[in-house]
């Protein structure tokens, strides 16, 4: 049996380089080739066993997996055969069973035998890796995530779980099931999670019906947002100002101050389309950046401001009369609300968009009839398109996103439900709450007066209807007078 030394001899090198060679070290590509050639001529292997006495490691990776007959576990065993393979390391194949103790003593082979390092799918979120981790040997996890700051190899599991849904919504299922693995595997658990996004997306009150029917007792909507309602009708804007006007009349001073305030609005936007205003925002750099203050920014800090009847509408207000009295003037409160967020505007920098809650309103999307209402509507509206930007707008952009007409149906059912509706909510307008819980047939609907948006915050006794409700399945009013909200003016 040929030993290093015969080859050293023949390759006319010393036997440290053939072991620098073999070992993988720094040597020249003329004494790696003639080093290989000899090696291939007398037949020779390097003894493995040695080398990792001196490497402290061997050629041999573990593979840790919790079940060798699921097809899944097979494809990727090969696959990390096959690349192992290719970079000269061998793969010993462990099956856990998915059992924490087998899983261990794998582990502890693994440190003995020194391989090189371990591939692991754990057998579950109790898994300790603390032992095989402390010899610094590199750790990879793979199919689901552990507890330890190590590098992972996973799938987008919820984002699986949510396609796999909307595939389905898109060919017009509503009923549908999840069949999963455990649920205290990561996997499984984030799969299910996209199964229950995909089917209540942005509208989980009114869907709930359609998702759970058997768990549910009783319901109480607050606020309620029809399943094709995320697109608000800009003529509604116009009502809701209606309603506000008739708030600010109730104090003679403030309505001496202002008579009308859509009439307001709607010459102040008009001036800032025959003349926009350029402010300087200050960077957090320090430096600062031109910007140009036009009519679709003023709208939408309007629609972001409208929610509920509080001291921001009364912000918004004087704004607005600023604006119109001396607008020059004007600039440095516009670069310090644009600056700080406030009235929920632009901060200092690029526009920047929530993704979540942007797709949640692209896939729940507009009907056609609707979509052609909202065109309708807003060229002579006050807040034109920007009420929902930048939906519409976006609406469609991504093949496939929006979840369709049969997920936009009017809900419809039988199970008791308190529906709580604000006449000050610019949000979901009243008109529209009231379309969209047509359909529910055991409803009992209570109108908040100047209740805004947020109405479970609003008052004591909206906590109390809803106890009393929850309790008995009734109410005794069909009212709640809240105090007549503070506008800050």
């Amino acid at each position: 049996m040929a030993t290093i030394y015969d080859v050293a001899e023949l390759a006319g090198v010393s036997p440290a380089t053939v072991s620098r060679v073999f070992n993988g070290t720094s040597v020249s590509d003329e004494k790696v080739a003639a080093v290989r050639a000899a090696a291939a001529t007398l037949d020779f292997t390097p003894n493995r066993a040695a080398r990792s006495l001196r490497r402290q490691s061997s050629e041999v990776i573990a593979l840790v997996i919790p079940d060798i007959e699921n097809p899944y576990f097979t494809e990727m065993a090969r696959g990390v055969e096959d690349v192992a393979s290719e970079a000269g390391y061998s793969v010993v194949l462990c099956n856990s069973d998915a059992q924490v103790e087998k899983e261990a003593t794998y582990l502890r082979i693994a440190i003995a035998e020194n391989m090189s390092g371990v591939i692991i799918a754990t057998a579950d979120e109790h898994s300790d890796l603390d032992g095989i981790l402390a010899t610094g040997r590199p750790v990879v996890a793979v199919d689901r995530s552990t507890a330890y700051d190590i590098d992972g190899v996973t799938m987008a599991n919820r984002a699986a779980g949510t396609s796999a849904t909307r595939s389905l919504i898109d060919a017009g299922h509503r009923r549908i099931a999840y069949i999963g693995g455990p649920a205290h595997i990561d996997t499984a658990a984030e799969r299910a999670a996209g199964w229950r996004s995909a089917l209540a997306a942005a509208h989980p009150d009114l869907d709930l019906d359609e998702l759970f029917p058997e768990r549910l007792d009783k319901l109480v909507l607050a606020s309620v947002e029809g399943l094709d309602q995320t697109v608000k009708m800009p003529a509604q804007t116009q009502l809701y100002l209606t309603r506000l006007q008739q708030r600010i009349a109730l104090d003679p001073a403030l309505q001496a101050r202002f008579p009308d305030i859509a009439a307001l609005m709607q010459q102040v936007l008009t001036q800032l389309d025959k003349t926009p205003l350029l402010l300087s925002l200050k960077q957090a750099d320090g430096s600062s950046r031109d910007f140009l203050f036009q009519r679709l920014h003023l709208q939408l800090l309007t629609s972001m401001s409208l929610a509920d009847p509080n001291q921001r509408i009364g912000r918004l207000l004087q704004l607005y009369q600023g604006l119109k009295a001396q607008p020059e003037a004007m600039k440095p409160v516009l670069a310090e609300i644009l600056g700080t967020g406030m009235l929920d505007g632009f901060m200092a920098g690029p526009i920047e968009l929530q993704m979540m809650s942007l797709m949640m309103d692209v896939a729940s999307g507009i009907s056609p009839a609707r979509l052609q209402q909202f065109n309708q509507q807003q060229p002579s509206a006050l807040l034109g398109g920007m009420l929902n930007f930048p939906v519409p707008q976006l609406s469609n952009i991504v093949p496939g996103l929006d979840l369709g007409d049969a997920f936009r149906q009017e809900a419809s059912h039988a199970i008791p439900t308190l529906v709580l509706s604000g006449t000050l909510d610019g949000r979901t307008y009243l008109a529209e709450q009231q379309q969209a819980v047509a359909g529910l047939t055991a409803r009992q609907q209570v109108t908040v007066q100047y209740g805004g948006h947020n109405l479970l915050e609003s008052s004591p006794e909206v906590l109390a209807v809803i106890q009393q409700f929850i309790h008995s399945g009734k109410v005794s009013q069909q009212q709640i007078e809240l105090p007549v909200p503070d506008l800050g003016l």
